[in-house]
């Protein structure tokens, strides 16, 4: 067993295919396989089901390529602190759901980077992804939140994939809207108050309970609402049908001349709803010093935050 088939087969189960593997790790695909079928011969199990389709990893194959990635981690993580010279390359990724202070941080981490290789990667995902690519070593750090209505079932899944969850902010429900949106010069809004507009909500993996949503209020019969995938387009729709999103507090700010403000909101229990934002990682592992500077740069961000 090798590092370059840990690496190897790391790829594989990210791409789900030998061919797109192969181009990325610039090696022949016969090459490849063959790398795979003695890792697999040595280990005594499939790592992988081949089909026409492309692989998908086994149950003890899902097991291996954790602890693969764990070991790649660590290599890096030796060679970072020891290795003469900045010849090896940097990896590092994030999964996030979609905080623009999780974008901004990773921007403020890596534009000092001076490391003539590195391969970094910011990935805004569902829930469901976030946790999956932490677990499995895919990001080094999940960013995500915990709230009342989804506080019990996330933590127990959080545990049972070996991660912790650090708080970064705690708040309670804001509304994000455009200034020019008649409800915005109120001091909180209500349900009831918010009728009339489109809800603009992030959508999630299909078939995955409520448990997983973005929205704060994942069990209200909503008369209109609009999902996106993309923080963009949500921002975008926001403004050109006037619609919301209920989240945590979002600092007043203008894209494209359209100024976007939050406003709290007041509705059952909301006066006593916790929200917690934090990031996830793999328990008991030693984090890398670029993962160390970005974790830094999301508590600055998050200070900045709470002084608005």
């Amino acid at each position: 067993m090798t590092l370059q088939q840990l690496k190897y087969a790391s790829v594989i189960s990210e791409t789900g295919q030998f061919s797109r593997a192969s181009e990325k790790l610039f090696v022949t695909q016969p090459s490849l396989t063959k790398a795979i079928n003695e890792l697999e011969k040595e280990l005594g199990f499939e790592i992988f089901t081949r089909s026409r389709r492309g692989v998908t990893v086994t149950e003890r194959g899902g097991e291996f390529i954790i602890y693969a990635r764990q070991v790649l981690m660590q290599f890096g993580l030796l060679e970072q602190k020891f290795k003469s010279g900045n010849n090896f390359k940097q990896r590092f990724a994030v999964s996030c759901q979609h905080y623009t202070f999780a974008s901004d941080a990773f921007y403020e981490t890596i534009k000092g980077f001076d490391n003539s290789k590195f391969d970094f990667a910011i990935r805004e995902t569902t829930t469901r992804n976030v946790i999956h690519d932490v677990s499995t070593m895919r990001s080094e750090v999940g960013i995500l939140f915990l709230a009342d209505f989804n506080r019990q079932f996330l933590k127990k899944e959080l545990a049972d994939k070996g991660l912790e969850f650090h708080t970064l902010l705690k708040s309670r429900p804001y509304v994000f809207m455009c200034r020019d949106n008649p409800l915005s010069e109120k001091k909180y809004v209500t349900i009831d108050d918010l009728e009339p507009y489109p809800c603009i909500i992030y959508e999630q993996d299909e078939g995955m309970p409520y448990y997983y949503s973005e929205e704060l209020l994942p069990l209200h019969n909503y008369s209109r609402i609009i999902k996106t995938t993309d923080k963009v387009t949500m921002t975008s729709l926001i403004a050109k049908m006037n619609g919301y999103t209920i989240c945590t507090k979002v600092n007043t700010y203008t894209i494209n001349g359209i100024e976007y403000t939050s406003v709290k909101y007041s509705g059952n229990d909301s006066e006593n709803e916790k929200i917690d934002i934090g990031y996830i990682v793999r328990r008991g592992n030693q984090c890398s010093e670029i993962a160390k500077k970005y974790i830094s740069e999301l508590k600055a961000m998050i200070g900045q935050t709470e002084k608005n």
